[in-house]
Order: C-alpha cells, then sequence, then structure tokens
C-alpha cells in the first residue's frame, strides 16, 4: 500500500518476478536478494542484493554478487538465501553451460563472511550425467554442520551435493 520499495536500480536488465527472497539476519537487518533478468543473455546475470537496517524504510545501494567481469547466465529461485550458524551468507545459484536455456546448468554458490560486503563464488558441485544437470539449487545447513545442496536434474528427480567446508567446495 506504501508504493515500490525504495531502492534504486541501477544495472543492466530489470528485477525478474522469480528469483526474490527477503531475510531477517541474525544482525537484525534485512537481506533483499533479486534475481536480474537481462535480455538476449538468456534471462540471468548476477544476482543482486542490498540490505535494510530500519524495517524496509531505507535500503543500501544494491551490489552485484559475484565478480561483475564474470556476468553470465546465472539463476538464482525465490527464497534461497541462507545464513548458516557461523554468520556466512549463501546464494545458491545455477549458471547455463550451454547455448541455450534449459540445456545443462551446473550449480554452486557465492558465499560471504562479511555481512555481505565481498562474494566468492565456490566451486561447481560435481556435476551429473543426464539432460539438464543441476539446476535451481536450494541449500540448507544440516545438524551437523553440513550443507546439503538438492537441485533439480532432467530426468524428473532431485539431486544432491554436500559440502563439510561451508560451501566452498
Amino acid at each position: 500500500d506504501e508504493g515500490p520499495l525504495p531502492v534504486r536500480w541501477p544495472f543492466t536488465g530489470y528485477v525478474s518476478d522469480g528469483g526474490v527472497t527477503l531475510r531477517r539476519l541474525a544482525d537484525g537487518r534485512i537481506a533483499l536478494l533479486m534475481h536480474r533478468h537481462v535480455i538476449g543473455f538468456k534471462g540471468g546475470g548476477l544476482p543482486v542484493i542490498c540490505f535494510s537496517s530500519d524495517d524496509g524504510r531505507t535500503w543500501t545501494e544494491p551490489t552485484l554478487i559475484g565478480d561483475p567481469a564474470d556476468d553470465a547466465a546465472w539463476y538464482v529461485m525465490n527464497d534461497r538465501l541462507v545464513q548458516a550458524r557461523s554468520g556466512r551468507l549463501l546464494v545458491p545459484v545455477a549458471r547455463a553451460l550451454g547455448a541455450e536455456e534449459g540445456g545443462r546448468d551446473e550449480s554452486l554458490v557465492f558465499f560471504s563472511d562479511d555481512g555481505g560486503r565481498s562474494w566468492t563464488r565456490s566451486h561447481a558441485a560435481a556435476l551429473p550425467s543426464g539432460p539438464r544437470g543441476m539446476a535451481e539449487p536450494t541449500v540448507a545447513e544440516l545438524n551437523d554442520g553440513r550443507l546439503l545442496m538438492l537441485a533439480r536434474g532432467g530426468l524428473g528427480v532431485l539431486l544432491q551435493s554436500t559440502s563439510t567446508d561451508g560451501g566452498k567446495n
């Protein structure tokens, strides 16, 4: 009822109608993660994140997650931002490897240990055989601290990968 979110958008492309997450972080801020839709770029682009310390009345300048030189066709789905018990922020993404959307995807995470100021790209999960690879990943922290990644495969099944190092591998 109060109108659009007061977030400036300085990027090529626009906020997709998919890939949005609002998450209350342990430090009290709200994180707003957005999927960036870039026309002619297979619909993808590096995700964008910004933060609010006043319950959404104002927002920080949005930043790209990852290296702008690596601005490929990245995909992030709705409600995917995770904060691990360590405080690490994790954004699971897929990247189209083929020339066409709907081809083989690899899944990985971008992670931040400084509250979202800088991001590091993990190694990709092992790419399974099959027509789709690993698409639309999500991540959860297990009770023992490992991370579990589930992703859509191309044969009507979910695929899983685990990380014992906080999502680096």
